[in-house]
């Protein structure tokens, strides 16, 4: 009960009731996480504003129905087995609420506390849906470093192999025109420029590869 009405010679008046418990149910009812009180049964006993508006439902439709109602299927048992262990000390879990169609990702913190009917839990249930956006963002922009660190490995060495091939057929093509009349030199010298072109092709065919299996493309 929170308020008295009394009949007086002016008339009707309204008296609130205060006690300390109010400073903490303003606090409760505004703050940014669901609150709820489930009585050992599972049933809703109270719940604020926040946890409602995670669900997407008036909180009347919310108060007094059992809180695996709100609960995605697949989460039932995990459920369960945390509630069963709140009843006697503390747990917590990652659950999905089902609001409005959609799946809502939260993380509830439950404790026992005693109710005037007996044990029940208290709970919070915090919606994790921003923090997992930045999770996976966060996840993304690490994955596109160590890929960038990779390519970035594999280009410095490709150009470091590359050299090997590149200066044999220059070292080649230079010396059969300085000695153009040493003709028993040019079928070594030729075959080295054939092997070392076909080193070069076979390393810059191997890069062509890798670019077209990491863009999702059929390789010919």
């Amino acid at each position: 009960m929170d308020a008295l009405v009394v009949n007086s010679a002016d008339g009707e008046k309204v008296f609130t009731l205060t006690n300390a418990d109010l400073p903490y149910r303003i606090l409760v009812e505004f703050m940014n996480e669901g609150a709820l009180k489930v009585s050992s049964e599972g049933i809703i006993l109270y719940g604020n504003s926040k946890f409602a508006e995670m669900v997407g439902l008036p909180l009347t439709a919310v108060i007094g129905r059992t809180l695996n109602k709100f609960l995605h299927p697949a989460d039932l048992g995990k459920f369960e087995q945390s509630f069963k262990l709140a009843l006697g000390s503390n747990a917590k879990c990652a659950l999905q609420l089902n609001s409005n169609g959609a799946v809502l990702h939260s993380l509830f913190s439950m404790s026992s506390a005693n109710l005037e009917g007996g044990k029940g839990v208290c709970l919070l249930a915090t919606d994790m849906t921003e923090q997992m956006r930045f999770d996976q963002a966060k996840a993304d922009v690490e994955a596109l470093q160590i890929e960038k660190d990779l390519r970035d490995r594999f280009v410095s060495t490709l150009s470091h192999d590359l050299r090997s091939p590149q200066t044999a057929i220059k070292t080649s093509a230079q010396i059969i025109v300085r000695y153009p009349d040493q003709r028993e030199k040019h079928q070594v010298l030729g075959n080295r420029i054939i092997h070392s072109v076909e080193r070069a092709d076979k390393m810059i065919h191997n890069l062509l590869d890798a670019n077209l299996i990491r863009a999702g493309e059929k390789l010919p």
